[in-house]
């Protein structure tokens, strides 16, 4: 099975619908926060974010027959639908793409979909230092669609973080 021989249409949205929208979703695994700043209230993120979906249009194995389980190739991010989330509160980011790209994109016989990429975010975080060096601040990532209302997409987010603890 070739990533060419696949029938879909990158520009449709999946059919696929559960109560709210269709059902995506978000893992974001943080390896380390290489950077807290006070002064300019934000703090910086080395994670792997992931994005998990259906799309029956990409299945290539239904009745069972097919021997290949998974297809994996960057180019297909490309060629096929993908959700479009977006960090609302960033300020800077970038996936990252030293030596190579750092992203793996996934297609399963039965249409289930992976697309992970290791990725350095600054973001934006209002903090109340009024308790210094007694306080403690806590620090969100939002996620919304670009392009999708809430009745169309709904994200269901699973974040698994290191403990970092950070000392001044």
């Amino acid at each position: 099975m070739h990533y060419n021989d696949l029938n879909f249409s990158k520009p449709h949205f999946p059919l696929y619908r559960c109560l709210n929208g269709s059902l995506f979703n978000i893992q974001i695994y943080v390896m380390a926060i290489p950077k807290l700043d006070e002064k300019n209230m934000e703090f910086h993120l080395d994670m792997y974010f992931r994005q998990f979906w259906h799309d029956r249009r990409l299945a290539y194995g239904a009745n069972g027959n097919s021997p290949v389980r998974k297809i994996k190739h960057a180019d297909l991010k490309k060629r096929v639908w993908v959700p479009d989330p977006f960090f609302v509160n960033q300020k800077e980011g970038r996936v990252l793409d030293n030596p190579a790209d750092n992203t793996l994109f996934a297609i399963e016989s039965m249409g289930d979909v992976l697309y992970s990429s290791r990725q350095l975010v600054t973001t934006s975080c209002n903090m109340d230092l009024k308790n210094y060096p007694f306080d403690v601040q806590e620090c969100g990532l939002e996620i919304e669609s670009f392009s999708h209302t809430t009745d169309e997409v709904l994200y269901v987010k699973h974040i698994l973080v290191i403990m970092i603890m950070i000392a001044f």
